[in-house]
């Protein structure tokens, strides 16, 4: 027995997608029925066909190809929950993740919450920036569900704001990339 911990980075134990997040930009609250997930996996990876598609949406499962994967869609939440409860621990990284992950199954004895943040004390003995300009930087996945575009959204609304926004990430050819970039050539300050 070596103890196993494991860090709940995002949602991938619920979700297919690891952001509860459906294909069109809606919240999810996570795998509804056994083929809930199945339009997000279509959409994003053009798996199961259209006929299997209206079979799942009835609720039956679809037949031939496509059979093998639904089977596995519709193990996959519990499968993946029996591999979090086996674990010696669990951390999650905020109290709405923490919700979240219970709301599924997971006892709260299993979980523990290790929130992000700074220690501030360990600044004790810096000098404040004197520097009046603020800086907003952003780096990390330029996807909707990590939130790039709301800060830009602000800037647009408030012209008098000091500032910089700085956004460091990788550009993916899709419409919330493109308002990205046009948000950033509006506004000299991103």
């Amino acid at each position: 027995g070596i103890p196993l911990v494991v860090s709940l980075c995002d949602y991938w134990y619920l979700c297919p997608r690891h952001s509860l997040v459906t294909w069109d930009g809606r919240h999810c609250d996570g795998p509804v029925g056994a083929f809930g997930c199945a339009p997000c996996l279509h959409r994003d990876h053009g798996v199961f066909d259209a006929r299997s598609l209206d079979r799942m949406h009835a609720g039956r499962a679809p037949g031939g190809a496509d059979l093998p994967l639904a089977e596995s869609l519709t193990s996959r939440p519990e499968r993946l929950m029996k591999m979090l409860r086996n674990a010696s621990a669990v951390v999650a990284l905020s109290h709405y993740q923490f919700r979240v992950y219970q709301s599924h199954g997971l006892t709260s004895s299993r979980v523990r919450l290790v929130e992000h943040g700074v220690d501030l004390s360990e600044l004790d003995g810096f000098s404040p920036c004197t520097e009046p300009k603020l800086t907003i930087g952003f780096i990390g996945s330029l996807s909707p569900h990590k939130g790039p575009l709301l800060p830009a959204k602000a800037l647009a609304g408030d012209p008098s704001i000091d500032c910089e926004y700085h956004v460091y990430g990788a550009q993916t050819e899709s419409e919330y990339g493109r308002k990205l970039q046009i948000a950033a050539a509006r506004d000299s300050r991103i």
